[in-house]
């Protein structure tokens, strides 16, 4: 059986390209409102959290970084999937491998990062997903 490698660029398919007029995404959440900007050329997205008064008026959805916002600047194809008080939730990569992060707003550092595979099931105090943690074998899997 023989294999041949191909490379390619992912702009040169029509994938990753920005235009100037394509929409961000915005989210509101309790206490806070997140905006999204798809990566120019690339794969992945940039990342504004707001704080704001509950009972404020409604924020625009516009890329514009203020001196109290947290800024998460796109790595390795990070995707935003939720906030939960002030932790930021990423998905990162762009195969079945999969990163699930998880960054301290206040603290402006990641806390959390692991290879994670779905489903992901996110509640107010838990995350659950699966990861790998060996290899399988019949005494630690009864379907081994």
């Amino acid at each position: 059986m023989k294999f041949i490698l191909i490379v390619t660029t992912l702009s040169s398919l029509g994938i990753g390209s920005l235009k100037a007029d394509e929409p961000l995404t915005c989210h509101e959440h309790p206490g806070a409102f997140v905006i999204e900007r798809a990566v120019r050329d690339g794969l992945g997205t940039d990342i504004i959290v707001k704080r704001r008064d509950k009972a404020g008026p409604k924020m625009a959805c516009e890329y514009i970084v203020a001196e109290d916002d947290f800024e998460f600047k796109n790595e390795m194809s990070e995707y935003f999937i939720d906030l939960q008080g002030r932790f930021l939730i990423l998905d990162s990569g762009t195969g079945p491998d999969r990163g699930l992060e998880i960054w301290d707003i206040e603290a402006k550092k990641r806390t959390y990062a692991i290879q994670y595979s779905e489903p992901l099931s996110i509640r107010a105090e838990a995350i659950e997903f699966w990861t790998e943690t060996g290899e399988g074998t019949s005494s630690n899997c009864p379907l081994y």
